[in-house]
């Protein structure tokens, strides 16, 4: 994983029994990017993004993915300053 955050967050789902992947297949963006959410919960057809810190590139893309996958679940976790 990816950071400290990525891998509590992973420990806290197990310690919880819910079954999770790491970095689902991505998602394509129409600027020619894509996004990889950090995790997909099966059960609850829902994507996490855990972040420590959400820079302005990473909000931007966020905003992007919300836009072209409206009806997609996401939740983004990060530490607010």
């Amino acid at each position: 994983m990816r950071s400290s955050w990525e891998r509590a967050f992973a420990q806290w789902l197990d310690e919880n029994g819910i079954e999770w992947l790491y970095e689902p297949p991505p998602f394509p963006l129409d600027d020619g990017t894509h996004y990889t959410p950090d995790f997909y919960l099966p059960k609850e057809d829902r994507y996490i993004e855990v972040k420590g810190y959400l820079t302005p590139a990473a909000r931007r893309k966020l905003a992007r993915f919300q836009e072209v996958y409206p009806t997609i679940r996401l939740e983004v976790y990060w530490e607010a300053d």
